[in-house]
């Protein structure tokens, strides 16, 4: 995700020179483009603050479905990584998420399960708010105690994104 100052401009750049397809937009504020007619919903999101900069605000890989954002989330955060914000979903693309802090500034998400487009697909419009970022999503991230059911143990031995025992 990058931070523009002209939205509508750089738009039109990535649509008129490497074929870009809008996936949706928020109007004058922000685009969500994918490279090819068929596929995920956004290979690219520009936003225009209010007080417009450029910059990057996040960089996101794709992990296969939600157990691997949770438990990749999880194992970020242990490994001490601070959390922005997640687990969550978001309502634009349907895409589970957490996004982290990184020392450069900017944040990562891992994120998985998003809207596959068509050629069909027509470019929705939503006005910025609230509950447009996040369907739900959880403040501060996870531990290993968030919401245990009681009376049940929590699972023992080694998990594969443990470190290898010496």
């Amino acid at each position: 995700v990058f931070f523009v100052k002209d939205v509508n401009a750089c738009e039109r750049f990535y649509r008129e020179r490497f074929g870009f397809v809008c996936s949706d937009r928020y109007p004058n504020r922000g685009a969500f483009l994918r490279c090819a007619e068929e596929g995920g919903h956004h290979d690219l999101f520009m936003l225009q603050l209010p007080q417009p900069r450029a910059g990057l605000n996040h960089v996101a890989f794709t992990v296969r479905d939600i157990h691997e954002v949770f438990g990749g989330g999880m194992h970020i955060a242990r490994c001490g990584w601070d959390t922005e914000i997640g687990p969550g979903r978001h309502p634009v693309s349907s895409a589970y998420f957490w996004y982290f802090r990184n020392p450069a500034g900017a944040l990562v998400e891992y994120y998985a399960d998003e809207d596959q487009l068509t050629g069909e697909w027509q470019a929705r419009e939503f006005e910025p708010g609230p509950t447009v970022f996040a369907e739900w999503a959880i403040a501060g991230g996870l531990d290993g105690n968030t919401r245990r059911q009681k009376s049940v143990e929590a699972p023992q031995g080694r998990f594969l994104t443990d470190k290898p025992r010496s």
